[in-house]
């Protein structure tokens, strides 16, 4: 297991117009503030499918803040994700420095444009509210893509669910209610949709430039 994992390709060579931040978030309720985001998982990628960073931190749940019983009833059944989760949490303000430097090291090396991918509805609420709260500032601002919206967008007779299980599912990317690897999943998932949408070439998986993102790609499927 592990708590923490920031790898950004290092070279400035590549220069990119877009990069996208695919999002996931663990937590113990509902909604931010009154319940605690648990572990953040985001994956940088481009629409070639090409991975530029991989980020995931465990966190302790904001002070004050409680734990749902029907959330907490959802770990009990998955106990392997949520011992991951809550391995050696860090305290949030401190994960969300990292967080942010982790993002600031993308826009210096490949591109100031990133564009946030995630569940709006929920992940990133999570996400944005501990910014705003331990560290005041939104590095992403409200420059955000919600994957289900764009899903049903492209195929209005079908559920999000049905989307992802009847074109992007993929026995390489299994979400598992662990942060990072459905934010691997998730990211797979949007690339496909982005390129359909445009009209270009499905991709059969995501690849890593770099023997450091390969090396964390391994250990993240290990868990």
């Amino acid at each position: 297991m592990f708590n923490y994992l920031s790898v950004t390709t290092k070279s400035k060579a590549i220069s990119l117009d877009e990069l996208y931040i695919v999002t996931d978030v663990e937590t113990n309720g509902p909604i931010p503030g009154e319940y605690g985001m648990i572990s953040l998982g985001s994956v940088a990628v481009d629409l070639e499918g090409t991975i530029y960073g991989l980020f995931y931190v465990n966190l302790i749940p904001a002070e004050g803040s409680y734990e749902d019983p029907d959330t907490m009833a959802f770990w009990q059944k998955n106990p392997k994700a949520y011992a991951q989760s809550t391995y050696q949490p860090l305290d949030p303000r401190t994960a969300m420095i990292k967080y942010q430097a982790w993002l600031e090291e993308l826009k210096v090396n490949h591109c100031q444009n990133l564009r946030l991918v995630a569940d709006c509805s929920f992940d990133w609420m999570f996400v944005q509210y501990c910014l705003v709260r331990y560290l005041g500032t939104m590095p992403l601002g409200y420059n955000s893509i919600n994957t289900k919206s764009l899903a049903w967008g492209l195929y209005p007779d079908k559920t999000y669910n049905k989307v992802w299980l009847d074109r992007w599912s993929s026995k390489k990317y299994r979400h598992n209610h662990i942060a990072i690897c459905d934010a691997i999943g998730e990211a797979f998932e949007f690339v496909g949709l982005m390129r359909e949408l445009r009209k270009l070439p499905a991709i059969i998986e995501l690849t890593t430039p770099t023997i450091e993102l390969q090396e964390a790609m391994l250990n993240i499927k290990k868990t």
